[in-house]
């Protein structure tokens, strides 16, 4: 089972961005622990909005679905550490300087967190309270989150199909009447499959 070491609280739309795939820079006011370099963190969504992160994900070229399911307070996914940077080109692992200047010009932001493999939770795990930094949240969400992206790239990995609904089995288990997972249950899923790609 792939462990998760910790949860990033991230605020809307940009929770979404990273769990997605499409931000693979997250910039922070400090370096991520060694620790978690290399390693799955969960991606939780905080209670509130950055309002102005829709235009910017415009203007990066990154197109947000017509309906975003917001889900505060749930972790969406998660992704990998590879490295990180500061505002003088220190740190563990490359990027391209050009984009890590666009990061930076956050007002206070002043490490960038490298991020890779980013996977999907749908629905969400939750919901748990955020905190600032990165957070434990305890063991029962641990054992669903590590449960989830365990399934998710043992499936990467051997071609398998997922459940539409983005459920943690890798059978199919949506097939099987009355035999149905409770998340399946939970959302209704009438059984179709989608494939697991690597973000």
């Amino acid at each position: 089972m792939t462990a998760i070491l910790a949860v990033l609280t991230v605020k809307q739309p940009w929770a979404w961005a990273i769990v997605e795939g499409l931000r693979l820079i997250e910039t922070r006011s400090c370096r991520p622990p060694a620790e978690v370099i290399g390693e799955y963190i969960g991606i939780h969504v905080a209670k509130t909005t950055d309002h102005a992160g829709h235009s910017e994900l415009a203007l990066g070229g990154i197109k947000e679905p017509t309906v975003l399911l917001y889900q505060p307070q749930h972790i969406i996914g998660a992704v990998k550490v590879r490295g990180w940077a500061d505002q003088d080109g220190n740190g563990v692992g490359y990027v391209d300087h050009v984009e890590l200047e666009r990061w930076f010009s956050r007002v206070g932001r002043r490490f960038a967190w490298f991020l890779e493999g980013a996977v999907r939770f749908e629905p969400g795990v939750g919901p748990c309270r955020g905190r600032l930094g990165l957070w434990d949240p305890g063991v029962r969400i641990t054992n669903q989150i590590e449960s989830r992206l365990g399934a998710f790239l043992h499936a990467r990995e051997s071609g398998d199909p997922l459940c539409e609904c983005g459920c943690p089995q890798s059978a199919h288990c949506c097939e099987l009447t009355p035999a149905r997972c409770v998340i399946c249950e939970a959302t209704g899923c009438v059984g179709g499959f989608r494939e697991a790609k690597a973000a």
